[in-house]
């Protein structure tokens, strides 16, 4: 029913539903400032631009993790390096991580593989005082807690996929979030092409 009542509207793209998904979304993992996509990729190459992240920047990316987590890094023009993985988890490594980081790093992507969740205290250790962003890829770790916390409440920004392999699926779409409007402002305009109304771009 819902959805003939959708295809009945004729108002396919965004509109009060995807709305209400992204608000239910923040209220049931604790964020903030939900910004639904078309994609996982689409997320992560957002908040990539939404965070400012600049060509030739270097983004430290797992060495295991769906293809998209490093190409949407080379979307964006960055250069993906390649943090190695433990073996206990896939999930990023914190002692190849320190080896990783230099004065070119702008942004870390660690990837919560299968649901499996990186070991955030050793990580936020690491990155504490550096001008490092975070970004949490939780495309397979919806619900995955770490302390009792969600996964994609510990950096900057976290991504999901809605892809039909994933255990909350759209079909095809992803979420951006964020701890500051300011990047889901943003994000918003990055997403609809800075659309404002039917003949003007932000």
């Amino acid at each position: 029913k819902a959805i003939k009542k959708i295809i009945l509207s004729g108002n396919y793209v965004s509109g009060l539903n995807v709305k209400l998904f992204e608000e239910k979304f923040s209220k049931k993992f604790n964020h903030k400032h939900s910004v639904a996509l078309n994609s996982g990729t689409a997320a992560l190459h957002c908040a990539l631009i939404a965070l400012g992240i600049k060509k030739k920047d270097e983004v430290i990316v797992p060495s295991i993790s769906f293809a998209s987590t490093a190409t949407s890094v080379l979307h964006n023009g960055s250069k993906p390096v390649f943090c190695d993985v433990e073996l206990s988890s896939y999930c990023l490594d914190p002692e190849d991580l320190k080896k990783k980081i230099n004065s070119k790093t702008k942004a870390v992507i660690l990837t919560h593989f299968t649901g499996n969740c990186c070991n955030m205290d050793k990580i936020l250790k690491i990155l504490k005082n550096k001008k490092i962003f975070l970004i949490e890829d939780c495309a397979q770790a919806h619900g995955s807690k770490y302390r009792k916390k969600y996964v994609g409440n510990f950096g900057d920004a976290a991504c999901y996929s809605f892809y039909a392999t994933k255990h909350i699926t759209t079909g095809e779409g992803g979420m951006v979030v964020f701890k500051k409007k300011r990047y889901e402002v943003i994000a918003k305009k990055i997403r609809n092409h800075g659309l404002v109304d039917r003949n003007n771009h932000e």
